[in-house]
């Protein structure tokens, strides 16, 4: 069976700027001023990913990992999949609705090798790659497998129908899903409503793991989602899981508040909105919802809260967190309305291909590039 796409637009990519940021002094009461010629001027909106900045010096953790599952796998090929429908698109691709030959229905990412090298996010593929088809846990979105073929690399996952969070949030869940990250040394690193999906009895998937990392102790990378980077990740200095928590406290605030609690059009404003951590809290939220993200958005990692005062906090019900995992029992307060198996209407309209990948030219494609990817 062939490849087949509704005929309609072109495939297209973002140019993020590439630019190395120093490490501003830390010895301060205050966060100092920040020099704007020590910080990106990124060339993305708001909810769009941050791009590599400079290279990680923290050694990672071999493959696999506790509880981890078998890195057998069949081979795929492009042959193997119908593309129904875009369901997302991105920096480096798009993320489509597929059917197998047998019936079964997937979601494919497919990603541009030259966007990848050029952006040098060739080992944060490489990352997303090993991880997804490494963990399994019920808040995380699961791999099929991953093929390349010319001058483009495939994921293939579950197809989770909900869509994205963005207003609708099981904070607990995500909470679930970070703590178990974190007990297989993996920091997450872009936590954001655009990276929860909804599955279709209103359970979240946590997804896009294109900037997880497996890491034993810091890591130096400035990667992620302005609205979304951690204190010591704007410092340069090295970071831990903690920024993880940190970013969920941000998360939990969007969903109450309807925005993120460190906003401004200008990214050095915004950046030491960040370092200075004056939240406006507004009226009306409640006392333990305040208390909660006060212990979150924390500017010292070692004070911050962590997985286990998170779940005995009292803005979560008394045990009401972990007996989520024992069997869901727990009714999620939202249910998406699908009505098929290959139901998109949860997610966004998007343009389509305007041939299938295995007759699209790059002309920036050379064959060596498939040793980048050797592990797809």
């Amino acid at each position: 069976m062939n490849v087949t796409s509704v005929p309609c637009g072109l495939l297209s990519y973002p140019q993020p700027s590439l630019k190395t940021i120093p490490s501003p002094p830390t010895s301060r009461t205050r966060s100092p001023k920040l020099n704007p010629t020590s910080l990106p001027s990124p060339q993305h909106t708001p909810r769009t990913s941050c791009i590599l900045i400079h290279n990680d010096g923290a050694p990672s953790i071999p493959i696999p990992l506790p509880d981890t599952v078998p890195t057998t796998r069949t081979k795929l090929r492009l042959t193997d999949f119908e593309l129904i429908q875009t369901i997302g698109k991105g920096s480096f691709g798009r993320v489509h609705l597929a059917r197998t030959l047998d019936g079964r229905v997937c979601a494919i990412k497919a990603m541009s090798k030259n966007h990848i090298l050029q952006r040098r996010h060739v080992e944060h593929i490489n990352n997303e790659r090993s991880i997804l088809s490494s963990l399994r846990h019920p808040f995380l979105v699961k791999a099929w497998g991953t093929f390349q073929q010319g001058p483009f690399v495939f994921l293939v996952m579950d197809f989770i129908p909900g869509g994205e969070l963005f207003r609708i949030l099981r904070k607990e869940k995500v909470t679930l899903a970070l703590e178990f990250l974190h007990q297989q040394h993996v920091i997450y690193r872009d936590l954001k409503p655009e990276n929860i999906l909804i599955d279709r009895h209103g359970n979240i998937k946590l997804t896009d793991f294109g900037f997880a990392k497996q890491v034993t102790d810091k890591t130096n990378t400035l990667c992620g989602t302005p609205d979304y980077l951690a204190p010591e990740m704007i410092r340069g200095q090295g970071y831990t899981k903690a920024i993880d928590w940190w970013a969920l406290g941000v998360l939990i605030f969007e969903m109450l508040v309807g925005n993120a609690p460190f906003k401004d059009r200008c990214p050095i404003d915004q950046y030491q909105k960040i370092l200075d951590c004056e939240i406006c809290w507004p009226a009306g939220m409640s006392r333990s919802a305040r208390d909660l993200i006060s212990h979150l958005l924390v500017t010292e990692p070692s004070r911050r809260y962590g997985p286990i005062e998170i779940k005995q906090h009292p803005w979560f019900p008394t045990g009401y967190v972990d007996g989520m995992l024992k069997e869901q029992t727990i009714p999620p307060p939202f249910v998406p309305h699908i009505t098929y198996e290959m139901d998109t209407s949860c997610f966004a309209k998007y343009d389509e291909l305007n041939m299938p990948y295995d007759q699209i030219k790059d002309p920036y494609y050379q064959p060596d590039h498939d040793t980048y990817f050797k592990d797809f």
